[in-house]
């Protein structure tokens, strides 16, 4: 078995081998050079790191476009060296046990490795170690300072540039086992820090089964890989509105039980110390669903509390079978 990450690019689904994905973030300004191919966008700094950033669309052969904003950079390490390509967008990681289909035309496409079908989608492999290769036969001696994109909005120039001096600060060194790991997950109205070590996986599921007689919170249940896991929707929870189904879901363990919600989107991963998470006194009316906060890149985010989400659930079962 092993373990995909999987992304989109124009539209068309891929994915790597998920060991090989270190970290994800939104995409920023980057330095420029002179004299690369088109694929070729430039060079990203990293706390002091150069790290060489690969436009992933035009790499596989698809025509240049203006970047966004809600674009993201997939940071990529193979033990030896770091590289940077631009995605769409983000589906997560997912186990996989099963076949792997060679291409028909192989040699025409030396940078895919094969299809993994999964159902009815077809997911395209890639072949990371050509990425790698041909980061590295481009030297970094030709860097101008820091330019944006030529063909960017002009309302989002600001947010590019603060996203690349935030990714430029010096790295503070402390001890590993007092980090904590987080993924920042929007719900399409609320935005959550979720603990990475409850995490079991990220996956995009179209095929819930919805069950009768529960209450609207409950989405309905999915199949993973012959476990029923039930689907609750946060944002009906709280009396907001529905978030939409047919996107992406995010698999949890917690108290040895395993449950999911569905999210709008995967922002960000993020490491932070003790001092960077805000207890909320009781008397100060917490969040229903959470009672701490992290502090990060000049946020501060509600961190999701599990026994909270399954305590409301629980009530809102109670509330429901009295009807």
């Amino acid at each position: 078995m092993s373990t995909l990450f999987l992304f989109r690019a124009d539209a068309t689904r891929y994915c790597m081998v998920g060991e090989i994905v270190e970290r994800i973030v939104w995409l920023p300004a980057l330095s420029s050079l002179d004299g690369v191919p088109a694929w070729f966008v430039g060079v990203l700094n990293l706390k002091g790191e150069r790290i060489v950033v690969i436009d992933f669309s035009v790499w596989m052969g698809h025509v240049a476009r203006a970047f966004s904003v809600k674009q993201k950079l997939l940071i990529l390490n193979n033990g030896q060296a770091r590289l940077a390509i631009v995605v769409d967008d983000v589906d997560g990681l997912e186990e996989w046990s099963g076949e792997i289909f060679p291409l028909i035309q192989h040699n025409e496409t030396p940078l895919l490795l094969g299809e993994v079908r999964r159902g009815d989608d077809i997911v395209m492999l890639v072949d990371h170690d050509a990425l790698f290769a041909a980061s590295q036969n481009w030297p970094l001696q030709a860097i101008r300072s820091a330019q944006l994109f030529q063909a960017v909005a002009i309302e989002d120039v600001a947010l590019f540039q603060t996203r690349m001096h935030q990714l430029a600060k010096e790295v503070v060194v402390f001890d590993a086992d007092a980090l904590l790991e987080f993924a920042i997950v929007s719900t399409g109205t609320r935005r959550y820090a979720v603990a990475l070590d409850q995490i079991m996986e990220f996956c995009r599921s179209k095929k819930f089964t919805y069950l009768p007689d529960c209450p609207e919170a409950m989405v309905g249940c999915m199949n993973l890989r012959g476990e029923i896991i039930a689907i609750l929707d946060l944002d009906v929870l709280l009396e907001l509105d529905p978030s939409p189904h047919d996107a992406q879901v995010l698999v949890l363990t917690h108290d040895e039980k395993k449950f999911s919600f569905v999210i709008e989107s995967i922002e960000r991963l993020v490491v932070a110390v003790d001092s960077n998470v805000i207890e909320i006194p009781d008397q100060e009316a917490p969040h229903p669903l959470s009672d701490a906060l992290l502090r990060n890149m000049g946020e501060v985010i509600p961190i999701l509390n599990f026994d909270a989400v399954l305590s409301l659930f629980k009530s809102q079962q109670e509330a429901y079978a009295n009807l």
